[in-house]
């Protein structure tokens, strides 16, 4: 089973994930603030230490997610932050009895994020924890004089809203994870599918190249047999036998799978492999060679090829993408995938795009090649991929 695709479905959906946790985390502090505001007269320093370290970290999310591979760390401290405060408010309030009756503590506008925060990024057991006990620790916080006395009515609905929306949301996401794992599965038999294929079409070839040359070696042991009229004549044409009678035995046993491939086995498995993935791909081949190349090399193009296709399926809005395969001279592979797309600028390619730059870019520098990407924004993308035995 060949490793999964380094530019994953699901590396690109724990990417959007974080991103746009981290913008809700930003746009939910404006109505944090206002509230903490509002509060504050019956407040003491440690809600706006508690409150200051929410910026923080909801602000760090952002950078951390859209300017780097990201993280979901700060989520987790996002989390466990939020449920902090949730048990010791009744520590960061003045005079409970100051307190509107009804009036909802600050941290309130916060514990539905919070959740979200802490269970995206942990075991399932410990998310479940975490989203029982806000929801329980909820009902006695709000229905507590330093939580505004809420009914039981109230505090109750509260409780059971925020276990709805935390396990609600928390569960949707799991789903879309698992359907990213089956994506990436199907990737990953995809490549090791291309790279057996080819393996096969090797060893076939090996074994018509055998046949032949037994067949010949056969062949002329008879001729010389027949013609064969002196004594020295007979005994070459027995040595010759002999020869011929081990390489029919050797012949008999199944070869063993080659460890390397051949460009034309590659190609027709990589033809076979990009069908599989988008069957409206247009395929074709300038040249083979019987030559072989490491199977290590065949595998690296084999991901950045597939990479390559998937990226322009998913991102291009092409309505043409071309598979090209040639092997320009001895030794050397050439594969161009090629699309009429929406294109990009390759000088504002996010600093995350990992599909590109680890499964296309350096996959292919890793085995002594290069991939050279040109993308006009409107006039679509190429992606050529070159190695040499």
């Amino acid at each position: 089973m060949a490793e999964p695709l380094a530019s994953s479905v699901s590396t690109g959906l724990e990417r959007q994930i974080r991103r746009v946790l981290s913008v809700v985390l930003l746009l939910t502090l404006i109505e944090l603030i206002a509230n903490q505001s509002s509060q504050s007269a019956q407040l003491n320093g440690y809600s706006n230490w508690v409150l200051g370290l929410l910026v923080l970290i909801s602000i760090s999310s952002v950078l951390v997610s859209f300017f780097t591979s990201g993280s979901s760390l700060l989520f987790t401290i996002h989390g466990l932050v939020v449920g902090a405060a949730m048990i010791f408010w009744p520590a960061l309030v003045l005079d409970p009895a100051g307190l509107a009756v009804g009036v909802k503590p600050w941290i309130w506008w916060t514990l539905g994020i919070g959740i979200l925060s802490f269970g995206l990024f942990v075991k399932w057991r410990f998310a479940g924890i975490y989203l029982v006990g806000v929801s329980v620790g909820w009902y006695f916080i709000s229905t507590s004089v330093a939580g505004g006395s809420a009914s039981t009515a109230a505090a109750v609905q509260d409780a059971v809203y925020l276990f709805l929306f935390g396990g609600s949301v928390l569960g949707m996401i799991n789903l879309v994870r698992q359907g990213a794992k089956r994506a990436d599965k199907a990737n990953s038999e995809a490549i090791a599918s291309a790279i057996e294929q080819a393996r096969i079409d090797a060893v076939e070839r090996e074994r018509q190249r055998l046949d032949a040359l037994i067949h010949d070696r056969v062949l002329n042991t008879l001729l010389l047999a027949a013609k064969a009229e002196t004594t020295a004549e007979k005994e070459s044409a027995a040595m010759l036998a002999e020869k011929a009678i081990v390489s029919l035995q050797e012949a008999m046993q199944e070869p063993r799978p080659l460890p390397n491939v051949t460009p034309l086995g590659l190609f027709r498995a990589l033809k076979k492999a990009a069908t599989q993935l988008m069957p409206q791909i247009s395929v074709r081949t300038l040249d083979g060679g019987s030559e072989e190349i490491p199977a290590e090399k065949a595998r690296a193009i084999t991901e950045a090829t597939l990479q390559a296709i998937d990226n322009a399926a998913r991102h291009s809005k092409a309505s043409k993408i071309e598979l090209i395969l040639d092997s320009p001279d001895t030794g050397e592979i050439e594969v161009l995938i090629r699309d009429n797309g929406v294109g990009f600028r390759l000088e504002r390619l996010p600093r995350d795009r990992i599909g590109i730059k680890t499964s296309v870019i350096a996959r292919m520098e890793a085995i002594g090649g290069e991939a050279e990407i040109t993308s006009t924004p409107g006039k679509g993308t190429e992606v050529r991929l070159k190695c040499s035995k």
